[in-house]
């Protein structure tokens, strides 16, 4: 998506973006927040950069500006035909991370209903199960993440400790050995 930028002619608007992608994959999250508000300036309401710009924040501990950022960029989307999910899975981690589970919930369930495939989405989901101990939907996300990208060894793994809190030992003994491999 961010392509995007690049299709509707601001050249700057990608470059920017991208120079905060790297900030922020440096750790280096004033710069990236410099970099995702030039961005911004230069295409208002563009939500991946608003998805950064919150990352940015959670980087540096600015829970309330991150948590704003990142419901900013969401309600940017509302309207459009096409949407990412980004700014709703970064949102909803967030809110796991803080143990706001009821908060999480909806908006993680509303990025996979946006992206079905977006293995980030599904990635999610399941570790906020597991915090409600709801293992029968968090199995449930994970065979959906897994049958999207089934070289994930994370998943396996996590996958693996659900089977194992379900009392479905042979079946988490096959994940954790899909795990190691």
């Amino acid at each position: 998506m961010a392509d995007a930028c690049f299709a509707m002619g601001s050249k700057r608007c990608g470059a920017w973006y991208y120079l905060g992608r790297a900030k922020y994959n440096e750790n280096r999250f004033e710069e990236a927040i410099q970099a995702f508000q030039k961005c911004l300036e230069l295409r208002p309401r563009y939500a991946l950069a608003g998805d950064g710009l919150g990352l940015s924040y959670a980087g540096l501990n600015r829970t309330a500006d991150a948590i704003s950022s990142l419901q900013e960029a969401i309600s940017w989307q509302e309207s459009s035909v096409r949407k990412t999910p980004e700014p709703l899975i970064d949102l909803g981690d967030l809110f796991n991370q803080q143990a706001r589970f009821d908060e999480a919930l909806p908006i993680l369930q509303k990025a996979v209903a946006i992206a079905p495939r977006n293995i980030r989405a599904h990635e999610r989901s399941p570790r906020l199960f597991l915090n409600l101990n709801r293992l029968p939907e968090a199995q449930h996300e994970l065979e959906a993440a897994i049958s999207t990208d089934p070289n994930r060894a994370a998943l396996h793994y996590l996958l693996g400790q659900i089977y194992r809190k379900q009392g479905q030992l042979e079946k988490a003994k096959l994940e954790m050995d899909r795990f190691q491999r």
